[in-house]
């Protein structure tokens, strides 16, 4: 299996840079008529992981905090490009936007997301240096303006749950699932 680690610490630029990055490298070429309209063959056993520093450790999260569940959802997404399994791009951008928001808003200290793509799956893994409070699925009134994270995952994910501290989710690597 190969693993890429990123770490990024208190820049606030510096994840924002490698999501342009990788979204730029991860982008089927066009021109060369025997390959276009085809994809390679996805590939597998596939791991990254980024360990993100926060910029603050109170319960007020900073601006810079707020964005970065938007940034690690774009490095996803690139990432899955890259391994050739884009087509359950939407379903891990939401899910993934979702576990890192928790951890930003219920963890403390440093935040860690690790996506890996094995067979026919895509597993996503959130934690933070402090375990997470104990997760339950809300009931939110329509009128609540948070809650409904977890209700996303348990409804989208084929299998979820917390594991030494981390929440997880797997995902079939194939075309999106409807709720």
């Amino acid at each position: 299996m190969s693993l890429v680690r990123l770490y990024a610490a208190t820049s606030p630029d510096l994840l924002e840079d490698w999501a342009m990055a990788l979204t730029a490298i991860s982008r089927p070429t066009t021109g060369d008529t025997s390959t276009e309209g085809r994809r390679s063959a996805p590939s597998t056993g596939q791991s990254f992981e980024l360990c993100i520093a926060r910029a603050s450790d109170g319960p007020l999260l900073t601006g810079q905090d707020l964005r970065r569940p938007m940034q690690i959802r774009r490095i996803a997404c690139a990432f899955l490009n890259k391994w050739g399994v884009p087509d359950c791009a939407a379903n891990v951008a939401l899910l993934t936007s979702e576990l890192v928001t928790n951890a930003f808003q219920h963890g403390r200290g440093s935040v860690s997301f690790r996506m890996t793509h094995a067979d026919s799956l895509v597993e996503l893994s959130v934690g933070s240096d402090a375990p997470l409070p104990a997760l339950v699925v809300q009931n939110p009134d329509e009128t609540d303006q948070s809650g409904r994270g977890l209700m996303l995952v348990d409804a989208i994910a084929e299998a979820w749950g917390v594991h030494d501290g981390r929440v997880w989710c797997t995902l079939p690597s194939g075309p999106v699932r409807t709720m």
